[in-house]
């Protein structure tokens, strides 16, 4: 049995597309499926906006059971370091190598200071919306989720 785990990927310094490219790599070392992978986005800063512009992904992996939302969130935050990102980050949206962000877990719902599920701004940018789609589209089992990304993603363009 697996879960497919969701995760919005980006950087934008030190060749931020390696460092996502790496990330992905060590993925599937450990055996996990990449089930889906959106096609790279340049995209502009948000917030903090005197820094270069973004590389953005998304991936769809399938995980084993044994892999909890939260043993995956420490994997995630343990290879953003591994392939350079500071943390804390002296600039809050400031840039970075390595961003790797857990969206969705299944169907499942979080609310810790650790973890929340799903992601609690995954609808705001369209950063992660556009990326998100081109993977939904790719999955038999997320129509729901493909309909409302897209409606998200349409209020954000008008």
């Amino acid at each position: 049995m697996t879960s497919i785990a969701l995760i919005a990927m980006g950087g934008n310094i030190d060749n931020p597309r390696r460092h996502l490219e790496s990330a992905i790599e060590k993925m599937r070392s450990r055996g996990w499926e990449i089930a889906a992978l959106s096609g790279w986005h340049i995209t502009e800063p948000v917030g903090y906006s005197d820094q270069p512009d973004f590389i953005n992904a998304v991936v769809a992996v399938r995980v084993p059971a044994t892999i909890t939302p939260e043993k995956l969130m420490k994997w995630l935050l343990a290879t953003e370091i591994e392939e350079g990102r500071q943390r804390p980050s002296p600039v809050a949206n400031g840039p970075r190598s390595c961003d790797l962000d857990l969206l969705f877990f299944d169907r499942e719902k979080r609310d810790t200071k650790e973890l929340q599920l799903p992601h609690p701004r995954w609808r705001e940018r369209l950063f992660v919306l556009e990326p998100l789609i081109e993977v939904l589209e790719q999955l038999d089992s997320a129509e729901d989720l493909l309909a409302e990304a897209k409606s998200a993603a349409a209020a954000l363009k008008s």
